[in-house]
């Protein structure tokens, strides 16, 4: 009963055992009083492509099965880098040593395929280029496959073994490029002393610049001189001047926009050829694109050109003459020219002429005004030239009297510069709007006039009473005709008269009456 009650314990506590052996790793150690040389390695330690970062994970030496000597894995903050300081001791000089691993994370202890011969004094390993111990062993490639810059299309790449020669298109900003490479694998690239990144790190290649690619074992080191130039163009120059404001202006000052196809140097105002106008400030950010800022001496035209040789690029190529950009200063308020009145055998309309192009013109722009002008309406405005427009008039009222157009003093009209128009009064003319209208001609049972429409004579009778006075007006109000008469008929020919719309006042005893007439070819 003692046996089996002894036995279950025993295999439990030789299992705890085994396991805090496990835990705590090797029992390596040794006595180093027992040696009289050393030499010390700088290694970083990796397991299947993984470098070892735990403070329990270490690395022990080995003579001939005896340990020689045991490190453990610490931290270096300032490198950002995982490395072991190992001691080797040994009496003789030349010993073949080998090394095993251990790892803390999987409780293993892994066996090295590499060995290193003891140097007295020997010091191998560092911390930018450390000593590998690893299992697999790393690659030791360190070359650059492939080395170019984003965004940016070399016209020339030439790699060695030691230096890569780049040239890049004129006007490159080399001061600033990202460059993009492909290296040895898992092989790890450092440029003044910082780790460099594919298509994210950006470096000034004013200068050439060392690149240094480091093996995956950190056994072999390859420096690159990185030699960036650009290309050589004997092209003119050329030279575009523009502005995004109007070119037709009634503010100052007018800001131009100047364009180099390439870099120049020493452009000054004065190089300018100005005409009616001054140059009060030119500015540049890259000696390509320029801001001018111009101011015209009086109102009117004014330009801006630089002629050929003003400037010269990094080659020393001069620029071609620029284009001439011409500008017209102008604060003066547009005007109405003149207003007269028109007519076809339809209708009437007055027409406008304005002094120069202008725009927003609509019949919110105009009033009628006289006596004659009751229920009288603009019913739509028309472009006939850029500085000409038809008022058209519909009406039904029965007055005599005068009427004019005139401007509403809220107009909005403006030229192509944006001054508004000036306020003018205008002339009045003459009209009879009893007959304006363009209904039916026929006529009362008292007085008759035909033909009307009419190309030639008219005959006006009248049944009641004798005519006295015939007078006839054109749209203007101008009298064309005046006869007395003592009967009750008359004849006026109209042959010679131009075609449109014309007035014929008819007095008799009773009193007057006007009507419309229509000539017509």
């Amino acid at each position: 009963m003692k046996t089996f009650i002894y036995k279950p314990f025993i295999i439990v506590f030789i299992s705890f055992f085994i396991q805090t052996i496990n835990a705590q790793g090797p029992n390596w150690s040794v006595n180093t009083a027992n040696y009289q040389y050393s030499m010390t390695f700088t290694a970083f330690l990796n397991i299947n492509g993984t470098t070892l970062t735990a403070s329990n994970d270490k690395v022990a030496a080995f003579v001939n099965g005896e340990i020689r000597g045991v490190s453990n894995v610490v931290f270096v903050e300032n490198s950002n880098k995982y490395v072991t300081y190992l001691s080797v001791f040994a009496n003789e000089d030349r010993e073949n040593i080998n090394f095993k691993i251990y790892n803390s994370t999987t409780q293993t202890v892994i066996d090295i395929d590499k060995s290193e011969t003891f140097t007295i004094d020997g010091n191998i390993g560092g911390i930018f280029q450390s000593y590998s111990i690893a299992n697999p062993q790393l690659n030791e490639s360190a070359i650059f496959n492939y080395f170019n810059f984003s965004g940016i299309s070399s016209l020339l790449l030439d790699i060695s073994s030691d230096e890569i020669n780049i040239v890049l298109p004129e006007g490159t900003d080399i001061s600033s490029l990202t460059a993009i490479f492909d290296s040895s694998v898992n092989s790890k690239v450092f440029a003044d002393g910082y780790l460099q990144e594919s298509g994210s790190s950006v470096n000034d290649f004013t200068n050439p610049v060392i690149y240094k690619v480091i093996s995956e074992n950190e056994a072999n080191l390859q420096e690159y001189t990185i030699s960036v130039s650009l290309a050589l163009n004997n092209n003119p120059t050329t030279v575009n001047i523009s502005s995004t404001e109007n070119l037709n202006t009634n503010s100052i000052p007018v800001s131009l926009d100047i364009i180099f196809s390439k870099v120049v140097f020493d452009l000054e105002a004065s190089d300018f050829i100005v005409e009616n106008a001054v140059i009060t400030s030119l500015t540049t950010s890259n000696s390509r694109f320029y801001k001018a800022t111009i101011i015209p001496l009086s109102q009117r035209n004014f330009s801006v050109q630089l002629p050929a040789g003003a400037s010269l690029d990094v080659n020393n190529n001069q620029n071609e003459i620029s284009n001439k950009i011409e500008l017209s200063y102008d604060i003066s308020k547009p005007i109405i020219n003149t207003i007269s009145i028109e007519s076809d055998v339809d209708s009437w309309w007055f027409l406008v002429t304005f002094n120069e192009h202008v725009v927003n013109v609509d019949i919110t722009d105009f009033e009628l005004k006289g006596m004659a002008s009751n229920e009288l309406t603009i019913s739509s405005v028309s472009e006939i030239l850029s500085n000409q427009y038809r008022v058209n008039i519909s009406n039904s009222n029965s007055e005599i009297g005068t009427i004019s157009l005139q401007l509403q003093n809220n107009s909005d009209i403006k030229d192509l510069i944006g001054n508004s128009i000036a306020l003018q009064k205008f002339e009045s003319y003459f009209l009879n709007n009893e007959v304006l209208s363009t209904d039916s001609f026929t006529p009362s049972n008292k007085l008759f006039i035909a033909p009307n429409p009419t190309s030639g004579f008219i005959k006006i009778t009248n049944k009641k009473e004798a005519l006295e006075k015939i007078v006839v007006y054109n749209l203007n109000g101008k009298i064309v005709f005046e006869k007395k008469v003592n009967q009750q008929e008359s004849i006026i020919d109209f042959k010679n008269y131009s075609s449109g719309i014309y007035f014929v006042k008819i007095i008799t005893s009773q009193g007057s009456q006007t009507k419309k007439i229509i000539k017509k070819d």
